[in-house]
């Protein structure tokens, strides 16, 4: 195998290419639904497109956290897994939680009053705070059962994890589309989310197969095509059901998360040491951009009144999301000079 130290490398390509895409998806997403009610059909399949054909990068957060957190070498006791991972995201969660509320007043100053404010502090809690955070609330179910998910890699053969992420691929991501098409199952798991496989994938993928390899791009390629003509078909022939195909538990993003993660986790960062050391920068403010960057796109569409589709359409979508990223960096850097914010980003 590939040493570590060039899996964390890889690592970093991961969390940049899936920041940007993350920021991509939320402002298209944001867009069509303040700007896009009128719409053609074309221009309805092309940004779903895009976006449906970037739904591999929270599931490529999460395969990076698996591979990493399931290292047998990497110890983790109760005490650093409540103190370093479990309480730091929730004080993220009610720092930012109520940030969000209190921009929901500027935002939408009919929320101003004190009523709107204590709803809003019950959302944090319900998690119906902003779309994104719902990431924080995933991570934590996910941290609380990493002892049990360590022993299950650490006492498990190459064999039985791939029984275990078969058996999830089947009743999680197979079985519900089976379903879709009128196919009725009886048969089911106990687990509730797609999100343990990811964990699983990722720690597997490192441990047991190569990185890289015409394989892993076929895989990309295949599922980047299939989910363009699903995209089509469901617009087109309004075919609802495909809805399925765009979820983190679909096989089109298995087929990308999986293979963009072989592709990348083991390569090498670039000879040229200027580019390692920007790459490493946005890798260490990844967390951060992702917390910060929907407050600029709602204040860019809400605030400030900007349609990105009336100044060039995709490329208004990339206008905003430089902006965005851009602004979401300095607002990490600049937190990060605040004691509070610089332990929790």
């Amino acid at each position: 195998m590939t040493n570590s130290v060039n899996y964390i490398k890889g690592y970093t390509y991961l969390r940049v290419i899936s920041c940007i895409a993350i920021i991509f998806i939320h402002a298209i997403v944001s867009a069509l639904t303040l700007f896009g009610g009128d719409f053609s059909l074309k221009q309805i399949v092309f940004y779903r497109s895009i976006v449906n054909c970037l739904m591999w990068a929270v599931p490529c957060f999460i395969m990076v956290t698996g591979a990493l957190l399931l290292d047998p070498s990497k110890q983790i006791s109760y005490q650093k897994l409540f103190s370093k991972y479990i309480i730091r995201i929730l004080k993220v969660i009610i720092i930012f939680g109520v940030i969000f509320t209190v921009l929901e007043t500027i935002f939408d100053p009919d929320k101003a009053n004190v009523k709107e404010f204590l709803n809003g502090l019950y959302e944090i809690f319900a998690g119906q705070s902003w779309a994104h955070m719902w990431y924080l609330y995933c991570l934590i179910g996910l941290y609380l059962l990493i002892p049990f998910y360590k022993k299950i890699t650490e006492h498990s053969t190459k064999n039985e994890l791939k029984y275990l992420l078969i058996i999830y691929f089947v009743f999680l991501s197979i079985i519900p589309v089976l379903n879709a098409w009128g196919i009725e199952s009886g048969f089911y798991i106990h687990v509730s989310s797609i999100y343990p496989f990811w964990l699983f994938l990722g720690y597997y993928l490192i441990h047991y197969t190569d990185r890289a390899g015409r394989r892993a791009a076929g895989l990309v390629l295949a599922g980047l095509i299939l989910m363009v003509i699903c995209t089509w078909i469901r617009w087109n022939h309004n075919v609802e059901w495909l809805d399925r195909l765009f979820s983190y538990s679909s096989v089109l993003v298995v087929f990308q998360g999986g293979g963009l993660f072989q592709l990348l986790s083991g390569r090498k960062l670039s000879r040229f040491p200027s580019l390692d050391r920007l790459l490493e920068r946005i890798d260490s403010r990844s967390f951060g951009i992702y917390l910060i960057h929907l407050i600029y796109i709602r204040g860019i569409y809400k605030y400030l009144y900007f349609n990105p589709f009336e100044y060039g359409g995709i490329l208004g979508i990339i206008g905003i999301v430089i902006a965005v990223f851009a602004l979401s960096y300095a607002t990490d850097y600049m937190l990060k000079k605040i004691p509070v914010f610089r332990s929790i980003l």
